[in-house]
């Protein structure tokens, strides 16, 4: 089996420590404030409460190019997972990157893969290519195990202020401000296509939280057994809430609790919590070892 050697990019949001123990390289986004480049998460959430100016930006071609350089050069073949192309232009640069490194690198493969999600829906994704890797798939084996697995992938967040959305085009200035006077909070998803759709509006954020909880009790064979991540922006709080009316439901934990990044928080705002899962699991898993 030719060796080859998973990679991301920084908005997967998994922790370093994972990302060290799954040996998984990521290419980096990068987040300014004020024009000045951060990856300080309370800063970033800090700077949005005060109305600070927050732009992210993709990977340019140069920190694709360092990233797989070595890799290359090691005779190993990349495949690497990319937020959705319908969020970010980081997979289309990534496909360029591909073809510049591929005139050097002709005998090298390098898979560049829309995700079509996003945060930790991202993460997941890696997270089961790492799995397939460890036991023993080739790249081909991996990458057919994942296209199920991004089709059945879901991100289902909610957000605590609608401002944040509407600053990003999400929604109209109209509907942020209605429902920030009615306390509505829309239970949002990330589609099919990779991009955010709402899918209810619920009034107050407990509800929120178990409406979140709720579906994935739903759309899970076996919610007992279906791992689940849950990611919160700057707000650990509600994220216990959530892992609490699961863990009441399935008698289970999430697998990860982790951070929104600063470049995915930027656009969701603090006090997003989100939770992401398998739909029915078990026609992706019941050829791998994680079934």
């Amino acid at each position: 089996m030719r060796p080859y050697v998973i990679m991301t990019d920084g908005s997967c949001d998994l922790p370093y420590s994972l990302l060290k123990k799954w040996n998984v390289s990521v290419v980096p986004l990068s987040c300014m404030m004020d024009g000045i480049q951060t990856d300080s998460l309370q800063a970033v959430y800090q700077g949005m409460r005060e109305g600070k100016s927050i732009k992210t930006s993709a990977a340019n071609l140069g920190d694709f190019e360092q990233a797989f350089l070595p890799v290359l050069q090691q005779e190993k073949d990349i495949l690497f997972l990319s937020v959705a192309s319908a969020l970010s232009n980081t997979f289309s640069i990534g496909q360029s990157a591909a073809g510049f490194m591929k005139e050097t690198f002709p005998e090298r493969r390098i898979e560049i893969v829309d995700t079509r999600n996003v945060c930790l829906g991202l993460g997941y994704l890696v997270f089961l290519a790492v799995q397939q890797k460890n036991r023993g798939c080739s790249l081909d084996q991996t990458l057919s195990f994942l296209q199920p697995a991004i089709d059945h992938m879901i991100a289902l967040f909610t957000v605590d202020d609608l401002m944040y959305l509407k600053k990003g085009g999400r929604i109209g200035s109209a509907t942020a401000i209605a429902g920030g006077l009615l306390k509505i909070h829309p239970i949002l998803k990330v589609n099919e296509k990779g991009s955010v759709e709402s899918v209810a509006n619920v009034r107050g954020m407990k509800k929120a939280i178990r409406c979140i909880g709720k579906l994935f009790l739903s759309q899970s064979d076996d919610p007992k057994q279906n791992i689940f991540f849950i990611a919160h922006a700057n707000d650990r709080e509600k994220a216990k809430q959530l892992n609490q009316f699961l863990r009441e439901e399935t008698g289970t934990d999430a697998y990860l609790i982790a951070d929104i990044g600063p470049v995915v928080g930027a656009h969701a705002g603090p006090g997003t919590v989100a939770l992401f899962y398998l739909r029915n699991e078990r026609e992706v898993l019941q050829n791998s070892e994680l079934a």
